[in-house]
């Protein structure tokens, strides 16, 4: 009898140990450095947005600009366009052509004139939605005038040898204006390569009511 309650006990404490080992191991060292893993970093919306800025598109960032002596508009299908933004205007209907400088007011709320003998204006065509609107004022020292309209923060114009150049970071040579006249009908067109050979970018047609003398050509309108 003395020798059961002997092993008995002898179990119980061997049994005890086991628990008492089990458990100190599962406790934590506290004197162990732990390294708080840094973030990573991410660029916010608007940083991505000022050093990813989105290409030219000749679609969206060329348009027309009819000037007037004390309201001018822009026709553009461009939503985007907020107060202030600078627009080069373009005229080439002359040697040397001519680059004005503009900037956005906001929508349009320039007077029709009945005298100005437009009847419509298609913007790029193929597509017969109405482009958006809006006013502008010429800087100082630039008299207003009719002609093409760059958004400037996407691309820039220079006039080399008389000739103004469109240039794009996302276009391996300048772009090329032109403008020509059908029967009551004036058109303006941008090309990437020299006019009637190259590949036109853009294109509008302004229906007049007056007749004009035709001087395009027929890759005007291909």
């Amino acid at each position: 009898m003395g020798m059961v309650r002997f092993k008995f006990f002898w179990l119980l404490s061997i049994a005890g140990f086991s628990l008492m080992f089990s458990a100190c191991s599962n406790i934590p060292n506290t004197n162990q450095s732990q390294s708080t893993p840094s973030p990573v970093p991410q660029n916010s919306p608007a940083t991505a947005a000022t050093t990813n800025p989105r290409p030219f598109d000749p679609n969206l960032d060329i348009g027309v600009v009819l000037a007037g002596s004390k309201c001018s508009e822009l026709l553009i299908r461009n939503t985007e366009l907020k107060p202030d933004d600078e627009i080069h205007v373009v005229r080439v209907d002359d040697k040397p052509h001519k680059k004005l400088v503009a900037r956005i007011v906001g929508p349009n709320n320039c007077p029709k004139s009945p005298q100005s003998g437009i009847e419509e204006i298609v913007v790029d065509d193929g597509d017969e939605s109405k482009p958006s609107e809006y006013e502008i004022r010429f800087d100082e020292n630039n008299e207003p005038d009719s002609g093409f309209a760059v958004v400037s923060s996407t691309a820039s114009v220079e006039i080399k040898n008389g000739v103004a150049n469109l240039t794009a970071s996302n276009f391996s040579t300048p772009l090329l204006f032109r403008v020509c006249s059908g029967n009551e009908s004036y058109h303006m067109t941008v090309w990437d390569g020299q006019p009637l050979v190259g590949k036109r970018v853009w294109y509008s047609y302004w229906s007049l009511s007056y007749g004009t003398v035709p001087t395009c050509k027929p890759a005007d309108f291909k």
